[in-house]
């Protein structure tokens, strides 16, 4: 086992994510603000809530380049919980005769899921920051196999948001009679981030996308 963190990502991971990384949260918080008729009031578990957070993943692959970029799809997003998939792509490996995706992508998925699921949690819409984001790896993903992310913000301060990922590939296990291949959940690696909260939402922002595009 080893440990990476993202806040150390190499010049090869940079190369195609230095101009999408930075503005993730911002991205995200212009995201939930577009699908805002009302004040961004999204409080407890109630059908509206779960209207604004499916608009929110709608929103997701269509607003953030770098989503765009690596064709990153969100399968669930629910109460401070949310998985993503990063579909395979040869792309993605770290060397071209390589077996192994790049951390660097690993990393961006990982940030992304994480800050969605802080997303889910908020009672009240607010741009989020990642303080720290840390991995420790378990073992390489694998090429022909895509990759997901499950996180779970399990706390929540005035101005702190602290998650908890999970990555894992589906690999095959077995043949059954009828000649259908059994899959297996793979864990690749655990991680832990926190995010920095605005305690005072941009009204300006929020204004200014306030009407369903």
């Amino acid at each position: 086992m080893h440990k990476d963190s993202s806040c150390i990502v190499d010049s090869l991971a940079l190369s195609w994510t230095e101009w999408y990384f930075t503005p993730l949260t911002d991205w995200l918080f212009i995201i939930a603000s577009i699908f805002m008729l009302a004040p961004p009031q999204i409080t407890g578990n109630t059908p509206e809530r779960a209207i604004i957070l499916s608009k929110m993943a709608a929103g997701f692959n269509r607003y953030i380049p770098h989503a765009q970029h690596l064709g990153l799809n969100i399968e669930t997003l629910a109460e401070g919980r949310a998985c993503i998939r990063l579909p395979y792509q040869d792309t993605l490996l770290m060397h071209i005769d390589g077996d192994c995706i790049h951390t660097g992508a690993l990393n961006t998925l990982i940030d992304s899921a994480a800050g969605l699921a802080v997303f889910a949690s908020l009672d009240t819409l607010a741009s989020i920051a990642t303080l720290d984001l840390q991995t420790q790896y378990i073992r390489p993903a694998i090429r022909n196999h895509d990759v997901w992310c499950e996180a779970h913000c399990y706390a929540l301060t005035r101005n702190i948001a602290f998650v908890r990922c999970e990555l894992f590939q589906y690999l095959p296990a077995s043949v059954n009679r009828e000649g259908e291949t059994n899959t297996h959940k793979q864990l690749i690696a655990h991680s832990t981030a926190s995010f920095m909260r605005s305690a005072n939402q941009n009204k300006t922002r929020i204004s200014s996308w306030s009407i369903i595009h």
